[in-house]
């Protein structure tokens, strides 16, 4: 009699005991999903707010570019156009930190994703620095610099080195989410 009091305390407990477990285990991973889902939208929201002010250096460059050097606020216009270039640099190196770090551990094994990520991110460094080169080389802060029409170079070349930064870091959002393969 004692022996089957014994066991049945012993199922009754190894099932208490196997449902808080399963119990933990879903918790585990729905809060896993949830950290991750978190991780998608604050890089998302950071990869929005770094596109705008992308934006908001072509609008600068274009009017920096077309209008009199000797006007007033050419000074501000140039250091806009730094101060913006600067804090872009900044943002982009925090999101390249951002997506090497966040890597799941289900991911690390391989290394595929780590390295498809790398490669991304090292794409979107180099895409910054071809759009600063064309947006500040030249005759950029030079004295002999005149007005140009939107049409003159360098004004469609920063524009399609803008097109090329911001498509890599899409790409680069995609390899950090895992949503597709990166360009």
């Amino acid at each position: 009699m004692w022996h089957a009091i014994t066991q049945t305390m012993t199922w009754g407990l190894l099932a208490q005991v196997m449902t808080w477990g399963l119990v933990f285990l879903g918790w585990m991973l729905v809060n896993a999903q949830n950290n991750r889902r978190e991780d998608r939208k604050e890089f998302r929201s950071s990869l929005d707010r770094l596109s705008q002010r992308i934006e908001t250096l072509l609008l600068a460059s274009v009017q920096y570019w077309c209008s009199d050097p000797n006007t007033a606020g050419s000074a501000d216009i140039t250091w806009e156009i730094k101060r913006n270039l600067e804090q872009v640099e900044l943002n982009i190196n925090r999101l390249v930190r951002r997506a090497e770090s966040n890597i799941p551990w289900h991911w690390r094994k391989t290394g595929e994703r780590q390295l498809a990520i790398a490669a991304c991110n090292s794409r979107v460094l180099e895409a910054f620095d071809a759009w600063a080169s064309v947006m500040t080389g030249g005759a950029f802060e030079s004295k002999g610099r005149v007005a140009i029409t939107t049409a003159d170079s360098p004004l469609p070349l920063i524009l399609l080195e803008a097109n090329a930064l911001i498509d890599r870091l899409e790409a680069a959002h995609d390899a950090f989410c895992g949503v597709k393969a990166p360009m």
